[in-house]
């Protein structure tokens, strides 16, 4: 049986959806950034990267803080105003599909609105950082399902080829951001994933995956 069997309604769903993707209740794993609250800095906009104070004793450098930013409530917004509340947020999105049985109820004006979201709202993260949204939509006429394959601690070049012989969509990280893989020496590995090993999905659904470097890569020298 499909390990996603829905309600007849989206709004639901929505959150058998979330769970169904191992989100909620394992932000542990989320690309969020887990430090505690830290109070507003009104010169950050106009400090550099470090301060330097001269004292009689010695030099003492002072790292710039770490300007962080809250996730905006995304789930049930339209992609236009989603767009413009992670730009207005500083992060950048990354948007996947998430396909359900043809028979499912979604009305034509839901299947552009945001249904799962990861970090969840609310979340406090750093600047910069990707925030992964699905949007749901129906199969079409012989649409397979397929096992999630498992890609865990997998080298991103195998993991890539895995998913696309799956039949699945790899959701790309934008550039420059946690898990850009060319942001890493060498290749990368995948540290998460979701939707979760095991789970049956329709083809076409897209995979995010986190990463992270390879312990054992050295750089070769010439």
């Amino acid at each position: 049986m499909i390990a996603y069997e829905m309600h007849r309604h989206i709004a639901f769903p929505a959150l058998l959806l979330a769970v169904f993707l191992g989100i909620l209740g394992c932000q542990s794993s989320g690309p969020v950034d887990s430090s505690p609250e830290r109070p507003s800095d009104p010169t950050a906009s106009v400090l550099p990267d470090t301060v330097t104070r001269v004292t009689k004793l010695s030099t003492v450098v002072i790292p710039r803080p770490v300007p962080l930013t809250r996730v905006p409530r995304l789930e049930g917004k339209r992609l236009g105003e989603v767009r413009q509340l992670t730009r207005i947020a500083r992060l950048q999105l990354v948007l996947g599909t998430l396909y359900v049985r043809e028979e499912n109820s979604i009305d034509s004006g839901e299947e552009d609105r945001i249904q799962i979201q990861s970090p969840r709202p609310g979340t406090r993260v750093t600047r910069g950082e990707s925030i992964v949204c699905w949007t749901v939509k129906r199969t079409a006429a012989g649409q397979e399902a397929v096992l999630v394959p498992n890609l865990r601690g997998k080298p991103w070049s195998e993991a890539s080829q895995l998913i696309e012989s799956s039949g699945l969509k790899i959701m790309i990280a934008p550039r420059g951001s946690r898990d850009d893989p060319g942001s890493f020496p060498g290749n990368p590995l995948v540290r998460d994933q979701f939707p979760r090993p095991g789970v049956s999905v329709f083809r076409k659904t897209s995979l995010y995956l986190q990463l992270e470097s390879d312990p054992n890569y050295r750089e070769s020298t010439p």
